[in-house]
């Protein structure tokens, strides 16, 4: 299996090395478990890059996360240079990112709809819950 990732790992090296792309990133919570799935997307497509559960709730933060996309666009050999955006839901951590990189953020227009449907079913949420 690790020489499989190894291999695997050369041939997106390869495929991103000179590529304009974009970075998508999404964390979930599942239970009490925090984690991130990070991709690149280039005109030849999208490729997975890195999956990794965090630590605790200070490895969430804005520095954290930049710390650990650094730590998966170095293994790669992407350059900040050749990202064009990123695109991630919009909680403040991401927006944090992405000013301090200095890239335009793409938000997650389901997530907008999902917090817009919330804010509007608030006030009725004690009927909801009969």
């Amino acid at each position: 299996m690790v020489s499989l990732v190894g291999v695997v790992d050369v041939k997106v090296c390869d495929e991103l090395a000179v590529e304009k792309f974009v970075l998508v990133f999404d964390g979930f919570t599942d239970a009490a478990e925090h984690a991130i799935a990070i991709f690149a997307a280039t005109k030849k497509g999208i490729r997975f890059l890195a999956f990794s559960p965090f630590q605790d709730e200070a490895s969430q933060t804005a520095s954290e996360h930049i710390a650990f996309l650094d730590l998966v666009l170095d293994h790669y050999g992407l350059d900040v240079a050749n990202m064009i955006a990123i695109v991630a839901d919009n909680m403040e951590t991401n927006k944090a990112i992405a000013r301090r990189i200095k890239v335009p953020m793409i938000g997650c227009a389901t997530h907008r709809f999902n917090l817009a449907v919330r804010q509007w079913i608030e006030p009725h949420m004690p009927l909801i819950k009969k």
